[in-house]
């Protein structure tokens, strides 16, 4: 008899520890959103996940906390609703941009985006939203603030929103981020330095196609990039610094079966060109490379265009 409670015993202890050690590597699971997470660290993961499309709350987004990093999962802006300032049937694109390095990235607003790398620790992120009727225009007067939260609960989802202000484009430093206080900081801008002139890009393909400009050897650190795909001639200022591994989502570019890819970019005073047949049948990364060429060189290849 004793034999029997011992044993009996023995197994309800074991399966207690078993319970306890499946808890804490839940707990310490990479996918678990209770892990606290280091501060600064946005992206969004190369496999697109999606929201709620049903909601009439144009100014949602929802984040997903992962132990490096928050899951950015930005929605479609233009969905039907009243006060919406943003016209139905629109394209909305992203631009988020990280002062400090250069590094900005364009997203295309589709109810699901997917891109890494965009936000790090220290420094200052600008953030500009633009609509397409014809043309793409920026919201002029109209100013969004995103925060980001550096540390997480249990809590699976945590709210995110877009807040329209009146104010002035305000700034506000990300370098503290390191410290404890407070939660959240907040990133706004509407502004957006262009190169060259504003961009006019507008097709009806739903292709989600991502292209990685990569510079050879010791290239340069593109601080801006331009696009032009030849030959449906859509020009696309991309205005992105990339780096190995950074993908550009592309889905607004035609389904052609072949094309040229011509990449524009400026560092400094220092003008670049890159070239690259591609196929825009199927997702695909594009090592380009790119060599300097003068003003009257990017002149005779724009008018070529």
């Amino acid at each position: 008899m004793k034999n029997y409670f011992f044993i009996r015993g023995a197994v309800i202890l074991l399966a207690i520890l078993t319970v306890a050690c499946n808890n804490y590597v839940a707990l310490v699971s990479p996918t678990d959103p209770s892990v606290l997470l280091p501060p600064g660290q946005v992206f969004l993961p190369n496999t697109p996940i999606p929201i709620d499309s049903t909601k009439s709350d144009v100014s949602e987004t929802d984040t997903i906390a992962l132990p490096d990093g928050v899951i950015l999962i930005l929605p479609k802006l233009c969905v039907a609703g009243k006060g919406s300032d943003i016209p139905c049937n629109c394209v909305v694109d992203v631009h988020l941009k990280l002062l400090t390095s250069k590094k900005e990235i364009l997203l295309f607003g589709k109810p699901t985006i997917s891109a890494t790398e965009l936000l790090e620790t220290g420094g200052q992120v600008m953030l500009t939203i633009l609509y397409n009727g014809d043309t793409l225009q920026m919201l002029e007067g109209k100013n969004f603030t995103l925060k980001i939260p550096t540390k997480r609960t249990k809590t699976d989802h945590t709210k995110m929103r877009f807040y329209k202000e009146d104010a002035q484009t305000t700034w506000t430093e990300l370098g503290a981020l390191a410290s404890s206080t407070p939660e959240y900081y907040t990133i706004i801008s509407n502004q957006l330095d262009t190169w060259l002139s504003p961009a006019y890009v507008y097709s009806e393909a739903a292709s989600n196609i991502r292209i990685s400009l990569q510079t050879s050897g010791e290239g340069p650190a593109l601080s801006q990039v331009r696009l032009f795909v030849i030959p449906s001639n859509i020009h696309s200022v991309v205005s992105t610094v990339q780096i190995n591994g950074v993908f550009i989502p592309a889905s607004h570019l035609p389904l052609d079966e072949e094309a040229i890819l011509i990449a524009l970019a400026k560092t400094g005073e220092t003008l670049w060109l890159g070239r690259q047949n591609i196929s825009l049948q199927s997702t695909l990364q594009v090592p380009m490379e790119f060599t300097s060429v003068t003003q009257e060189e990017l002149d005779e290849i724009l008018s070529q265009l």
